[in-house]
């Protein structure tokens, strides 16, 4: 018959082929460092799961708080060009102070091109005079475009990497 015996400080079994004594605290000390090191991994893998994908992104230049700021996101030239943007997103002007709105956007890594209309009144488009010039201010990430002509999407792109913050500047024109 083998003999199982329990104490606070000592953990004994028996077996046939000899006897095994191990210390109790030696079993705790075990777990605890089994716990911390689940802990550590866990950590360093939950920074890559739940990275900020968050985009900071501050227009200038804005003269009003009527309507909102509707920022188009364009992957690459051929999107922009054709105006067909992956995702727009509006913000409200109620947050505008002196002319500058602070905005975050929260998209995966990748390059990206950044537009963006100050639609005045709300219709969801940019509206034009009657020669054609825009009547709402326009932007783009990280450039001031001075021209006529529509710009191409290498003037203003811009990469989002992981483990660095993206910072957008976006200054509003107005013709």
């Amino acid at each position: 018959m083998e003999l199982l015996i329990v104490t606070n400080e000592k953990l004994n079994f028996n077996y046939k082929k000899g006897c095994l004594k191990t210390n109790l605290y030696y079993f705790q000390f075990m777990k605890l460092k089994s716990i911390i090191i689940q802990f550590f991994i866990l950590m360093i893998f939950s920074s890559f799961i739940t990275s900020d994908k968050t985009v900071e992104v501050t227009i200038t230049g804005i003269r009003n708080n009527h309507g909102e700021i509707r920022v188009g996101v364009c992957k690459d030239d051929d999107s922009f060009q054709k105006e067909k943007s992956f995702r727009i997103i509006p913000f409200k002007k109620q947050n505008v102070a002196n002319g500058i709105l602070h905005v975050k956007l929260e998209i995966e890594y990748g390059e990206y091109g950044f537009s963006f209309v100050d639609d005045e009144n709300s219709n969801g488009k940019m509206d034009y005079n009657f020669i054609g010039l825009p009547k709402e201010g326009f932007g783009f990430s990280n450039y001031y475009h001075s021209g006529f002509t529509k710009p191409h999407f290498n003037d203003f792109k811009f990469k989002h990497l992981p483990n660095q913050k993206t910072k957008v500047l976006m200054k509003v024109r107005y013709i």
